[in-house]
């Protein structure tokens, strides 16, 4: 009657499909990385341990580790220390806090951003010759690179 035209045709069900087995060597269930939340409290720590590690390079007086935290070092910046270095005894470095840069409003957990901060330090530096000179503050422009693992310096425009 008419009503059977209406109806949809049964699907049809292959009882005998093969089934392949996955090859040991394939990955299954690839899922994208889950995005891990970071709080901002440890994105802020993460960049001072950062800066940290560059403060202690510049106390180190060696500018290949000062050039391994700092790939993109500018020549001028390279060339002051070396100065500072070669007519130094001894260099100190002390981080006194790092504060987001004017305009930044929070650190960027997403890699391949940027993130400006401000680092204040204070520099004691003893002169081959001489007597130690007074401490100096100063305060560090910073750009750090967020990446997977962390962060990154970019750049600091420091004056030794």
């Amino acid at each position: 009657g008419p009503d059977s035209e209406k109806r949809a045709p049964a699907p049809v069900i292959k009882r005998d499909a093969p089934v392949t087995p996955p090859s040991p060597n394939v990955e299954r269930d690839v899922k994208p990385a889950p995005t891990v939340v970071v709080s901002q409290a440890q994105l802020a720590s993460e960049a001072r341990a950062v800066i940290e590690s560059f403060a202690h390079a510049v106390e180190s007086r060696n500018l290949g580790l000062v050039r391994a935290m700092l790939p993109g070092i500018s020549s001028q910046y390279e060339k002051d220390l070396s100065e500072l270095f070669e007519g130094s005894k001894s260099v100190r470095v002390t981080l006194n806090g790092v504060s987001l840069a004017r305009g930044a409003s929070s650190y960027d957990p997403t890699p391949g951003t940027r993130t400006a901060v401000t680092a204040a330090v204070t520099f004691r530096v003893v002169p081959a010759r001489g007597n130690a000179l007074p401490p100096s503050n100063d305060l560090w422009p910073v750009t750090l690179l967020r990446e997977a693992n962390g962060w990154k310096l970019v750049q600091v425009s420091a004056s030794p």
